[in-house]
């Protein structure tokens, strides 16, 4: 009688940079898909804005600093630079806007609504409101 085994299956996957050869890299294939973290592993130069601390992410390609996201309140976050993002394309089973395309449909939203751009106190009023254009905007751009 044959007793089951815990041999864990794996896959064969093939690293490439541009036009190195690839590297061949072994992981089983239950380990999950996960996206590196663009935080660093320690956090420093904190910078403190409207009080709250906000600590710089990375690029997780090349490195390259990307915008700021609060220490206090964020455990991981993955950020591609637009050029790493044109280069690499899109990656599978998640969506991404750049934010210039998201801030030209906020704008555009704004104009065609009230024919001119909110001050940022009346965004802070909008975004408080959940059924304001801009919400809407803002939670769609969380998706």
């Amino acid at each position: 009688m044959a007793t089951p085994t815990s041999a864990v299956q794996s896959e064969r996957i093939l690293l490439t940079d541009g036009g190195a050869p690839a590297a061949e890299v072994q992981r089983p294939r239950s380990a999950p898909n996960v996206l590196p973290n663009s935080l660093l592993k320690t956090p420093k130069n904190a910078q403190l804005h409207r009080g709250m601390n906000w600590q710089q992410i990375f690029c997780a390609n090349c490195g390259e600093g990307g915008g700021s996201v609060p220490a206090d309140h964020c455990d991981f976050a993955f950020y591609l630079c637009e050029p790493c993002a044109a280069r690499l394309g899109p990656i599978v089973g998640t969506y991404a806007e750049p934010d210039v395309l998201f801030w030209q449909r906020v704008n555009e939203a704004q104009m065609e609504k009230f024919g001119r751009i909110l001050t940022a106190d009346e965004q802070v009023e909008a975004l408080k409101d959940g059924n304001h254009l801009l919400a809407k905007l803002a939670r769609e751009r969380g998706k």
